[in-house]
């Protein structure tokens, strides 16, 4: 079949993982079965690299610079390529589909924010409006989708009562682990640790700054759990920052908690530097309260690093008893589980060992089958 991938909702890290690891996944899998077209920005395409000759990319001008280019893109641009490259089928991995597909298609979601009022109302009017209308425009996609697939059961709870489709539609497929991130990578730490201005040990955090993250209440935590910890002992942040007002109130927290000196915010962490950051951590800490599947957290337990999570969501589906989890509401029970466990090392060993346990359960590969089972189906019916 010739599978074309709907690439337009790819802007930050996670999503240009999602991508790749799909893309290099499928043309393992599929026997040369297939072939690929993705329609995504040029930026994307670039961080993406390399991909198999069976991958072509359609690269638009549009995409990157507004959700209404997006939109354009995805509802114009998209079908007109299916029709002229003679498409077999459509899979769309970013929660808006082609409402009006020539061919059929399959629609997987990945952002469960627009389907969570608690965090669409923490946002002001602009930033709310956007997240509605994400939502609108994946409610209309599911109806029109041939089939739907989640990333985790949480997130298939949280958004199905949305939908107004029959769950028999619908399917659970995990997304994976990429195998880069091992304790070995432990051993090529030294110059990334050095790049970035940090020394052993440290705590360390990674996603991007969006409000329900919550780093402002894991800030809040470290400046209560420091009596307990060594002096020297610091808080690193990585990731970029999509949310300037937000990131003020990350940097206001840290003074007021009067911590400059022992947090570190690193902003965007070049992908090939996290594997050594996560391994040489000495516990990783996740804080988000809203999460579809954190990919995150099977990066820093494949990793070697003790993981200490938010209890939210779909955070202890994912991890299980590889990690330990706390209220990320309350800074006062984070302090508690960093001190509890930095004083007993025998037990944040074991954490660690039953975190890089639990992540080589999570197969790209896997999720890549399970996926092209499903196009194949719907591609032939």
């Amino acid at each position: 079949m010739h599978i074309v991938i709907n690439g337009t909702g790819v802007a930050l890290g996670g999503g240009i993982t999602v991508l790749r690891r799909f893309l290099t996944s499928f043309v393992e899998v599929d026997q040369g079965r297939h072939r690929y077209s993705v329609l995504c920005s040029k930026n994307a395409r670039e961080r993406i690299g390399a991909t198999d000759p069976r991958v072509a990319f359609i690269p638009s001008d549009l995409l990157g610079r507004s959700l209404a280019a997006r939109l354009l893109a995805e509802q114009v641009a998209l079908p007109l390529e299916t029709i002229a490259r003679r498409v077999d089928v459509v899979l769309s991995p970013f929660n808006i589909g082609v409402l009006a597909s020539p061919v059929p298609q399959l629609l997987m979601f990945q952002n469960v924010a627009p389907f969570t009022p608690r965090v669409v109302n923490g946002y002001g009017v602009r930033k709310k409006r956007r997240l509605k209308l994400l939502r609108v425009f994946g409610e209309l996609s599911a109806r029109q989708a041939n089939a739907v697939v989640f990333v985790s059961e949480d997130q298939r709870r949280t958004i199905l009562p949305w939908l107004s489709i029959p769950a028999a539609r619908t399917s659970v497929v995990y997304t994976g682990w990429d195998r880069s991130f091992s304790p070995e990578a432990r051993l090529d730490a030294g110059p990334v640790l050095q790049r970035h201005d940090l020394h052993a040990p440290y705590l360390l955090s990674v996603s991007q700054f969006y409000r329900y993250k919550n780093l402002v209440e894991l800030i809040q935590g470290f400046a209560l759990a420091l009596p307990g910890l060594p002096p020297t002992m610091s808080l690193a942040l990585a990731g970029s920052e999509p949310e300037p007002d937000y990131s003020a109130e990350v940097r206001q927290a840290i003074k007021k908690a009067g911590v400059e000196g022992r947090v570190r915010i690193l902003g965007h962490v070049p992908d090939a530097d996290l594997p050594p950051l996560y391994a040489s951590a000495a516990m990783f800490l996740f804080p988000s309260t809203c999460e579809s599947f954190p990919n995150i957290l099977l990066e820093a337990m494949g990793s070697g690093a003790p993981v200490l999570s938010s209890d939210r969501c779909s955070m202890p589906e994912i991890a299980g008893d590889g990690a330990l989890y706390f209220n990320p509401f309350k800074p006062q029970e984070i302090a508690d589980l960093v001190t509890s466990l930095w004083a007993d090392q025998e037990r944040l060993r074991a954490l660690s060992k039953r975190g890089t346990a639990r992540a080589k359960g999570f197969s790209w590969n896997l999720t890549a089958q399970q996926l092209l089972e499903r196009l194949e189906k719907i591609g032939r019916s």
